[in-house]
């Protein structure tokens, strides 16, 4: 029976502790899954020193599609994710399919920044 080859990369591969303003959103972090089976992508959110009650964040991922990519203008999967009391981490992760994705966060928090970190694993075939 065949088992999945994976690929464990470091924490932060990606994006390591990158500061979002209040308000603000991140840069757009090209995930290029083109030559696997599938991508797994972690989403690290730290919140400042304060953090305003009840504030998200909005993590939105669009496909990029041909050979000079197009990303799409309307995220093809969008969640939002409560951002953890001063000083803690609020960790997602979802899975996405062969392909080219961009991910951005918006911090929802309109008083507070916070730190991002994004990891990739993927898996890569069977063996």
């Amino acid at each position: 029976m065949a088992s999945p080859q994976m690929t464990q990369n470091l924490y932060g591969n990606v994006a390591a502790s990158i500061p979002i303003g209040p308000g603000s959103v991140s840069n757009n972090y090209t995930l290029d899954f083109s030559n696997k089976l599938e991508g797994q992508v972690q989403i690290d959110l730290l919140s400042g020193s304060a953090v305003t009650s009840g504030a998200v964040a909005t993590i939105n991922v669009y496909r990029l599609i041909g050979s000079v990519p197009t990303a799409d203008t309307v995220p093809m999967a969008a969640f939002s994710q409560a951002l953890a009391l001063a000083g803690g981490h609020a960790i997602r992760s979802l899975c996405l399919a062969t392909g080219r994705y961009l991910l951005q966060v918006l911090n929802g928090d309109s008083a507070n920044g916070i730190t991002l970190w994004v990891t990739t694993s993927t898996v890569d075939g069977l063996v």
